[in-house]
């Protein structure tokens, strides 16, 4: 196999001075080049690094947080004195994850610990207005209705 080195630098590089120095820049231009020069030259292997998998969808797991979180909104609506365990029972979430969900309600001013107990800051529609302005009554009324053709 030729040298990949040409002789005046591979004369250079015998001294072990300028071969440090030569390391050191090669290292800084190319930082695993050291550790896979170890890794080729060392008898005794280690175990291979781990690689990170690859996270979900992103927008599938922020979708199943904000459910998440909708679902911690209802829970407080419906019982404003739940404790963070009993929160964490009724949305079926880990205590840890309720917790969290508490912390991104109160930063978006939706939600406030006072005295240990969370309470939503302001009152959340529950559902949409009725339609009428009375409710409707089964009583007939006094007035009767004639068809103008009887």
């Amino acid at each position: 196999m030729p040298d990949p080195l040409s002789d005046s630098l591979a004369e250079q590089l015998e001294d072990p001075t300028t071969a440090l120095a030569a390391a050191v820049v090669i290292a800084g231009l190319h930082p695993g080049i050291l550790e896979w020069a170890a890794r080729t030259v060392s008898a005794e292997r280690g175990p291979e690094p781990r690689r990170r998998k690859a996270k979900a969808n992103g927008a599938a797991r922020l979708a199943k947080r904000e459910r998440a979180d909708e679902a911690l909104v209802k829970a407080l609506q419906l019982d404003p004195t739940l404790s963070i365990g009993g929160l964490a029972r009724a949305i079926k979430k880990s205590r840890t994850s309720v917790v969290t969900a508490l912390h991104r309600l109160r930063d978006a001013g939706l939600a406030e610990s006072s005295s240990g107990r969370w309470k939503l800051t302001e009152e959340l529609p529950r559902e949409p207005p009725p339609k009428w302005a009375e409710p409707l009554s089964g009583r007939a009324t006094a007035r009767s209705v004639v068809h103008a053709g009887a």
